[in-house]
């Protein structure tokens, strides 16, 4: 049945034109994305399509068109013969329809021969990565000035530029402009951006790394399915197959003049913020703990510009007999006592991580981070216990949290104790970590601590993070947790952050978006 159902959508996809077919994932995700105006004379299309209603009968994902691009990449053409050739209309959203149709019941077939290997919570967090980050967005002014304070500054930016010739802010700008045409265009010429008052040899290096010819992203694509694969001992469902689009935002298709398409725009922003990590992460321990420490005081000046009533500590040291041990990575003091522990982990979650059957062991070294973080909460807790440690604790407790850049144990409870049973294990060798001192602890996305930072009171923060770290929340987005203890609210605070403290052209990027 599975063999039956890819062969019928590879019979689809071989007579679809890969230019004509991108355009058509670029409309219906426009259409989608209210961007109508922009589809409007390109697809013809039912009125119901206009939606971005989640259960609608039109609607169709982004991270689905994301698979349908994969596949039509590694897809071979169906041979030309002579007389009538059938050859798929991309401009009917009907066409769409029809692929998404395949490629849902080709899915459906494939999960069932997943879940007879995998356990269904592992499914469901291999099935979680790859929604999550589209749901979550990738355009917001937090996840640009993030991405800008970690990797846009210190050691990371440096060798960045360094090696590829441009700034890290210039290439984010690249990407910027790109996602900002393609919401309104759907092929568009480099020579649109002459007019930006910017460097133009720095933008043809950015976007020589954004960009890439169809040719080869056809043959990169098969490429990294292939790799991916072969880790996977073969087990490879499409629906994880790794995406040349997250390297590769921009497709360039020859003619008389060569033209970018980028068929999902949100991926060239994804590519010049959290894809810089990808750029350098083979650059050594030192590029490494350098954004880990970038990542630190990110963490602490956000608790402190969100709310002047706490005051956050960093670097903090102390004596264990002999040996000076480090404290967690942002201790939260709150009324003079101590309210929350933060131990923060830049490490990036790998393809393994994300699609693996088994992630925890296909992924371990990553994993290990997060249990290491763990690890090191529980021992702060004991030196406290003991008066080794400074600081007096909140009567109340205190909150301790795993700060991370990715939604690491989101939804699989298996992962989620794997993790903490490597915590133990670590915990185990440190013989002055008694029971006592395993403390509950939230491991928690920083995305989702920001959402939750700017609409919550300040003096209710630590209890909100207590009770999410209990067990009956192991898996759930902290926002979640809000929600359902009745504690969601409009945001209170706003993000105390501009990206144009980092970045020089962002506060003229409506200039920027009139030009192009």
């Amino acid at each position: 049945m599975r063999d039956l159902k890819t062969k019928r959508l590879a019979t689809l996809l071989s007579r679809a034109n890969d230019v004509e077919f991108l355009m058509l994932c670029w409309a219906v995700h426009g259409l989608q994305s209210g961007r109508q105006k922009a589809v409007d004379g390109f697809l013809s299309y039912p009125a119901a399509a206009v939606s971005n209603a989640v259960h609608d009968e039109y609607k169709i994902h982004p991270w689905e068109l994301e698979t349908l691009i994969t596949l039509l990449f590694q897809t071979p053409k169906a041979r030309v013969r002579q007389g009538l050739n059938r050859r798929l209309n991309c401009t009917r959203f009907e066409a769409m329809g029809d692929a998404i149709n395949l490629l849902r019941s080709l899915e459906n077939a494939e999960s069932g021969l997943s879940l007879g290997r995998v356990h269904i919570l592992t499914e469901l967090h291999r099935v979680g990565q790859r929604q999550f980050p589209w749901q979550l967005g990738h355009e917001s002014a937090r996840q640009i000035y993030r991405y800008a304070y970690i990797y846009g500054q210190g050691r990371w930016a440096e060798e960045f530029s360094r090696l590829y010739g441009l700034s890290v802010a210039d290439f984010m700008l690249a990407g910027f402009l790109l996602f900002a045409t393609s919401r309104e265009k759907r092929v568009f010429s480099r020579a649109i951006f002459s007019s930006v008052k910017f460097d133009q040899a720095a933008l043809d290096r950015a976007f020589a790394l954004i960009a890439r010819p169809l040719g080869d992203a056809r043959n990169e694509s098969l490429r990294l399915t292939l790799e991916a694969r072969s880790k996977h001992q073969g087990v490879l469902p499409v629906a994880y197959r790794p995406s040349v689009l997250r390297r590769s935002p921009a497709i360039v298709v020859s003619g008389q003049i060569p033209e970018f398409i980028v068929p999902l725009p949100e991926l060239a922003l994804q590519r010049v913020t959290s894809g810089l990590y990808f750029d350098m992460v083979d650059g050594g321990q030192d590029l490494r703990n350098d954004a880990n420490s970038r990542f630190e005081t990110y963490a602490a000046s956000l608790i402190s510009a969100a709310w002047s009533e706490f005051s956050c500590e960093t670097n903090a040291r102390y004596r264990v007999d002999r040996n000076t041990v480090e404290a967690p990575d942002v201790l939260v003091h709150h009324d003079g006592r101590l309210d929350i522990i933060v131990e923060c982990k830049a490490t990036r979650l790998t393809f393994q991580a994300q699609f693996a059957e088994d992630p925890f062991d296909a992924a371990e070294r990553q994993y290990e981070q997060i249990a290491k973080g763990i690890f090191q909460l529980w021992r702060y807790f004991s030196h406290l216990r003991r008066g080794i440690a400074p600081g007096t604790p909140k009567e109340s407790g205190v909150a301790a949290v795993v700060l991370t850049l990715d939604s690491w144990l989101m939804v699989s409870e298996e992962i989620h104790a794997n993790v903490f049973e490597r915590a133990r294990e670590l915990a185990a060798s440190n013989s002055g970590i008694c029971e006592e001192d395993h403390k509950p602890v939230l491991i928690c996305p920083v995305h989702d601590f920001e959402r939750v930072l700017m609409s919550c009171e300040s003096a209710e923060l630590s209890e909100i993070l207590r009770t999410a770290s209990e067990a009956r929340f192991n898996g759930w987005f902290l926002s979640s947790v809000v929600d359902e203890l009745g504690r969601r609210r409009e945001e209170t605070s706003s993000y105390p952050f501009s990206p144009g403290e980092l970045l020089p052209w962002w506060d003229l990027k409506s200039v920027i978006q009139q030009s192009v």
